[in-house]
């Protein structure tokens, strides 16, 4: 004898291959009768189902096959567990519990996500129909990280007090984007992280409406709000974000935050910027005059501030190979990066400190986040997935001093080694730019 969950969640038993669904309940005992209506086959069981005590009668229809038999007992067992855990992926939770049975296969998981889905309706809230509507749902809604709700600009922030102080009293925030989890209706999720003992520890997190620098600038001041309404005194000194305008423009705005630009989308930029202008086959070539040219320019955020107006002219522009291509790659580094009036000016892309110049470890976390939930996922899923983020950084609030790979701090040895030399004199401007420009070339993709 084996049970298995009904379509309506009542237990029902297999015996011989047919399946029996409960008649009546006794003091001691259980009636149960053919799933088939045509049937008329009875049979009795103890209360506790380890026992038949009368067999079945006869059936008037040929037994159930194998397959039929699992995918009835696959149905239940995936049913329960989609409303214990409704933050694991749908079809990789049918594709687990398909795996226990022999007769199943893809075709059968696959059908059993529609099963998931009506399972978990019935435990979650109806699910909004608008930006304004989901708003209007979570100022009533109850959850331990819903931290603040500003319906007049639509933006939620989620959060612990545990984590809004652990973020406050850090002295370097980190900030990353992502807009494939961000749930229907909003545009992108902001995520604030602290550098904690070598890891990043995601403290708070924002659903926002659009990406303008209004909405960053209203952002910025909940942030600042949430700040003053902890016990701690703020710390923070510095924001490093990736390299948008927006966003930047907003933190001047706002807050007395020295801003740091990720080195990593820096140096992206640039090396887009040499593909656009038809340089990459001379960047690639290790013998090309102008590929060792360009590759100089990489080693400019490993100075200071001060420093670069001058190298870029008299160590860079004075090596310019005759080629328009380079006047134009030169003009463009010049235009946005250095002159008085560009973007992004030095000291926000300038860091000679050998960790967290990069939000990389940010975007692992989104990447990592985005592994557990489905595009776009409705508010109440994306709440449930975040909290289960949020307990997990509550514990890297709590962790010792994490242990870094023997490659990774060979990396920054060297790097450090060959600044303090550059800083003492050891090294001329020119020599260390050529040393540190190979240690910060980007990841190219040769495909």
């Amino acid at each position: 004898m084996e049970t298995f969950t009904t379509r309506k969640g009542k237990t029902g038993i297999i015996i011989d291959k047919f399946r029996f669904k409960k008649d009546k309940e006794h003091k001691q005992s259980i009636s149960w009768r053919c799933t088939n209506y045509q049937c008329k086959s009875r049979c009795t069981t103890d209360v506790q189902l380890s026992e038949v005590l009368s067999f079945p009668t006869a059936h008037n229809h040929e037994p159930e096959d194998d397959r039929t038999i699992q995918r009835h007992q696959v149905r239940g067992a995936v049913k329960r567990k989609a409303e214990e855990s409704v933050h694991e992926r749908p079809l990789q939770m049918a594709c687990t519990e398909v795996q226990c049975y022999d007769s199943l296969d893809f075709n059968d998981a696959k059908m059993l996500r529609q099963s998931i889905y009506r399972a978990r309706k019935k435990v979650m809230p109806s699910l909004p129909r608008s930006l304004t509507e989901t708003c209007e749902i979570l100022q009533g809604h109850q959850s331990s990280i819903l931290f603040k709700i500003n319906s007049a600009s639509s933006i939620i922030i989620f959060a612990t007090p545990e984590t809004v102080r652990f973020l406050c009293s850090t002295k370097h925030v980190y900030a990353d984007d992502t807009f494939y989890t961000c749930p229907r209706y909003f545009y992108q999720l902001y995520t604030f992280f602290a550098l904690n003992n070598g890891m990043y520890v995601p403290c708070v997190f924002f659903l926002l409406p659009d990406k303008t620098k209004q909405t960053y600038e209203q952002m910025l001041r909940m942030l600042l709000e949430s700040f003053e309404s902890s016990t701690s005194s703020l710390s923070i000194e510095t924001i490093h974000i990736d390299q948008e305008a927006a966003m930047a423009e907003a933190v001047r705005n706002t807050s007395n935050f020295v801003i740091k630009f990720c080195h990593f989308h820096i140096r992206q930029s640039w090396l887009r910027k040499i593909q656009t202008l038809g340089l990459i086959t001379d960047y690639k070539n290790v013998e090309s005059d102008i590929g060792n040219w360009l590759k100089l320019f990489f080693g400019l955020p490993a100075l200071s501030h001060e420093e670069v107006d001058d190298v870029f002219a008299f160590c860079l522009m004075v090596k310019q190979p005759e080629s328009e291509k380079c006047e134009a790659f030169a003009d463009y580094i010049f235009n946005n990066y250095i002159s008085t009036s560009a973007p992004f000016q030095p000291p926000a892309w300038t860091n000679q400190e050998v960790e967290g110049r990069t939000t990389n470890a940010c975007e692992a976390f989104h990447k990592n986040f985005k592994q557990s939930i489905s595009s776009k996922p409705n508010i109440f899923l994306f709440m449930q997935n975040l909290a289960h983020e949020i307990s997990k950084a509550t514990l890297k609030m709590k962790t010792p001093v994490a242990t870094k790979r023997k490659a990774d701090r060979d990396i920054e040895k060297n790097r450090l080694e060959l600044i303090n030399m550059y800083k003492e004199g050891h090294l001329m401007t020119e020599r260390f730019l050529k040393k540190i420009s190979y240690k910060m070339l980007p990841v190219l993709d040769l495909h």
